[in-house]
């Protein structure tokens, strides 16, 4: 009886230690797989959507630059012109007053929106239920690489963009890289009615298409005007542009 008693204590021992080990395992075996799942490489795969996510947002935001760049390079192919303002300029002209005017029109979504650029007086006309509602004075191209006349249509609308220069560093038509806060292209190539940061406000109007502020081929058109422009305008507004 007593040889039977101890075999049962050493089998209730045994018994007691196999649990114990197999317990053991398994929480190194879990702590082993969390430490794995905390390991940089491993961390980078679990979210690896996320990152991809991210790239991909900034990847859409370069090719819309370079979707930007290349319209603009093609103007060395084609013998077009490119439409931004140098970023620097050596003489500046005698500032000139701008007399720009905006005033309230009709929100009825049946009213025709339509813009006019005199080049002559360089002046922008927006029109809009038959009403003027913008009168601004403009800069358009320099000579050599004046602004095309015809009758046109906005069809695109881009917003806080760098324009990029087609002609290389040290030609005289090369400029830096151009932030553009708004612009409606109106003609195939580049030719855009857009904002100019480094064009004063006193330097649109008369004469501004032969000074230092003149543009590629392009319409500045003073910010805030621009602004109101931009947010009124919608692909297919007719765009006249003549002398």
């Amino acid at each position: 009886m007593k040889f039977n008693w101890m075999i049962r204590h050493v089998l209730a021992l045994l018994a007691l230690v196999v649990v114990s080990v197999t317990g053991f395992v398994a929480a190194s075996a879990a702590d082993a797989q969390q430490s794995r799942l905390l390991q940089p490489g491993v961390a980078a795969n679990l979210y690896g959507r996320t990152f991809e996510a991210i790239s991909g947002s900034s990847q859409r935001d370069r090719q819309t630059q370079d979707r930007i760049a290349r319209v603009h390079a093609d103007r060395l192919s084609t013998g077009s012109r490119e439409t931004v303002q140098p970023s620097v300029s050596l003489n500046p002209s005698p500032p000139r007053r701008s007399e720009s005017t905006i005033t309230a029109t009709s929100s009825s979504p049946s009213c025709e929106e339509s813009i006019d650029v005199n080049l002559t007086t360089q002046e922008l006309v927006a029109t809009k239920c038959g009403q003027q509602f913008i009168t601004t004075p403009i800069t358009s191209g320099r000579p050599g690489l004046r602004t095309p006349t015809g009758s046109f249509s906005i069809f695109l609308k881009e917003q806080n963009v760098y324009f990029y220069s087609p002609w290389p560093l040290g030609d005289p038509n090369y400029y830096p890289p151009l932030f553009v806060a708004y612009a409606m292209e109106f003609l195939d190539g580049g030719y855009f009615l857009h904002t100019d940061p480094d064009e004063p406000s006193g330097a649109f109007g008369p004469g501004s298409e032969d000074g230092p502020y003149a543009s590629h081929g392009c319409v500045h058109v003073p910010y805030s005007v621009m602004a109101k422009l931009f947010s009124s305008a919608t692909d297919g507004t007719p765009v006249t542009v003549h002398y």
